[in-house]
């Protein structure tokens, strides 16, 4: 028999971040356009900033030297906020509907059939999500125990066919060895659980198939501690995941008729139902924000746009956390404070999700923010009591106050469509964040980003096994891989360590699906815009190929946008597997800055990506 404890870790308060657009300038502090765009527009950006946020430095210039100029993914620029954000999972097959069994109540017909051992389904001293959870003291020879309906009644049974695993949250103040065990009229197999470690949240997950001898019919799950002596332990988000059929309302009626994107096993490109997936899209980081704001015909002009040029593939941010960076009534915030949701604002995100699967696009959805706009990595550092990024990546309650905003938003259920995020196919992708630096980890000597995007990535696949993730990061180097690039770039502080990210250790990491990197020239202090982008492409491409993952180009951009077409030709030859720009973007939104192309005012350029999305299409 087997098991598997999918992932362990320590919960603190419960937070659920939706996606917020985070366009904000240095200086910021009305929750109007007006500084909220990307200060991708260098003549914004003040000296001393990088990225649009003051004293922020590290972007080099045509010297080669830190560059407390702009960069162009930070704060408010396109990938601070605003700013041109400068693993392969083996269940990536058909979604999988999730039948609650408890989720903060038992979900009718449930109900408590347990024996020899105290319930309460209110508790509220441990809880993994939600407001409660389920307290359980067992004594020697008891158990917890769930019932479909009444005993009886074999019209309640459940078919094992519809179903493929069996999962719970547990946790206790003791270690706990832990059984499982379905019932009814067939035959059944006890699947015994590692041993179960105190003082932490873990996930068990069962495959239905070692449960349940020739698939039969079962109406009754029990977890039962065999221990042998009385114990207490909470138990949470206990759940069947498959095809529900038993008409239950369980949330899962709409869920997208389409396959998730996947890593293809043989090939460094995406499939969709074994089909190769390449695609061009655009960075929409405002699309949530906008709906907030009343612009749902700035919402829909987007991905109108998106359809009739053929992009297939939209990223936008998950996430506003608190209200430091931006006007104290901005109502577009998805986490006022830790733990504490704004349900409206959420509704738009939904509202976002929904519209993308009308038009057929995919979402790449980064979950926090590393520039000062949308708060981000500072606002959690400050929420746990410290300062700093080097505290957000290293403080374990910073930590845990991103994960438990991670669990909110993934296991958060659309109100417009029923489905939890986590098993709705329209979102492409997760992204750990937008443009993780850690400068004062020179050369990634102590490996800071790598442990960080090891933890969260491992953290978001313990609980969706559906989604690509990705790291969200520029392409920084370190100096030990720098023989790897071109030794012709006209500024070489993007490879020398400085930002202490290594490009190639993020690709390798086991959970990141696939490779990505940002790109902006001109405002990293490149002289040659054309060629350095040429062989920035190439080089991240050929990385990532070596380690067999896809690569997307996930932001780029430039001030003179006549490089644009070279740049499109050189991801059609090196067999890059997505391109993002930044952006393109409806009429009815309006031009933020010299990169941003007005569709379909700017024609020419409309259709030269036109042109490339039906080329990627094609492939």
């Amino acid at each position: 028999m087997s098991y598997r404890i999918v992932d362990q870790h320590h919960m603190s308060l419960k937070m659920i971040c939706l996606l917020a657009v985070f366009l904000l300038f240095a200086a910021c502090s009305n929750g109007s356009e007006e500084g909220q765009n990307n200060n991708h527009n260098q003549s914004q950006i003040d000296a001393g900033d990088v990225d649009g946020i003051p004293g922020d430095t590290g972007v080099p210039d045509a010297n080669g030297d830190p560059d407390t100029g702009d960069d162009p993914d930070t704060g408010d620029d396109p990938d601070a906020g605003d700013d041109p954000d400068a693993g392969d999972n083996d269940d990536n097959g058909d979604p999988s509907a999730a039948l609650y069994i408890y989720d903060d109540e038992l979900v009718p017909p449930w109900i408590d059939a347990s024996w020899d051992t105290t319930v309460d389904l209110e508790a509220t001293a441990h809880t993994f999500s939600g407001d409660y959870a389920i307290e359980a003291t067992q004594e020697n020879e008891g158990g917890l125990s769930f019932r479909h309906g009444d005993w009886s009644d074999a019209n309640q049974d459940l078919d094992a066919a519809d179903y493929d695993d069996f999962s719970f949250e547990i946790y206790s103040e003791e270690t706990l060895q832990i059984d499982v065990l379905l019932e009814g009229d067939g035959s059944y197999e006890r699947v015994s659980v590692d041993t179960i470690a105190a003082n932490e949240w873990t996930n068990v997950t069962v495959p239905i198939s070692e449960l349940v001898v020739d698939d039969s019919d079962f109406r009754r799950a029990n977890i039962i501690e065999t221990g042998g002596s009385t114990v207490t332990y909470f138990v949470d988000q206990v759940r069947l995941y498959g095809d529900d059929d038993n008409g239950d309302d369980n949330g899962d009626d709409d869920l997208p008729d389409t396959e998730f994107v996947t890593v293809d096993p043989d090939n460094p490109r995406f499939l969709v139902d074994g089909e190769p997936f390449y695609f061009a899209g655009t960075n929409l980081y405002w699309l949530f924000q906008r709906y907030t704001y009343g612009e749902q015909n700035v919402v829909d002009d987007a991905f109108e746009m998106a359809e009739d040029m053929g992009l297939r593939v939209i990223r936008t941010w998950g996430f506003a956390d608190g209200h430091d960076w931006t006007n104290p009534d901005d109502p577009a915030i998805l986490q006022p404070s830790p733990g504490e949701f704004n349900e409206s604002t959420f509704e738009a995100l939904d509202y976002v999700i929904d519209k993308a699967a009308e038009h057929d696009v995919r979402l790449i959805i980064p979950l926090v923010n590393y520039w000062e706009a949308y708060g981000g990595m500072l606002q959690y550092a400050d929420w746990a009591g410290g300062s700093g990024r080097e505290y957000f990546y290293t403080n374990s309650g910073a930590r845990d106050l991103f994960k438990d905003y991670i669990h909110t938003v993934l296991t958060r259920e659309n109100t417009l469509t029923g489905v939890e995020y986590r098993d709705d196919p329209t979102i492409m992708a997760w992204q750990v964040a937008n443009e993780a630096r850690a400068p004062f980890d020179n050369n990634a000597n102590d490996g800071t980003l790598d442990d960080w995007y090891t933890e969260m990535a491992a953290y978001i696949r313990s609980i969706d096994s559906n989604h690509l993730i990705a790291t969200g990061e520029e392409g920084w180097e370190i100096s030990a891989y720098s023989d790897d690039y071109s030794d012709n770039y006209t500024n070489n502080y993007a490879i020398s360590g400085a930002e202490g990210s290594s490009f190639t250790e993020n690709t390798e990491l086991d959970d990141i699906s696939f490779a990505q990197a940002h790109l902006y020239p001109d405002v990293w202090g490149f002289s040659d815009a054309e060629g350095d982008g040429e062989r920035w492409i190439v080089d991240h491409v050929n990385i990532a190929n070596d380690n067999d993952k896809p690569f997307v180009l996930g932001e780029f951009g430039n001030n003179d946008r006549s490089v644009y077409a070279d740049w499109l030709e050189v991801i059609e030859d090196n067999d890059v597997a997505g391109s993002l720009m930044w952006q393109i973007v409806p009429a009815s939104r309006g031009r933020e800055n010299e990169m941003t192309i007005v569709y379909p005012d700017d024609s020419e350029l409309v259709d030269l990506f036109t042109d490339h999305a039906e080329y990627m299409n094609s492939k």
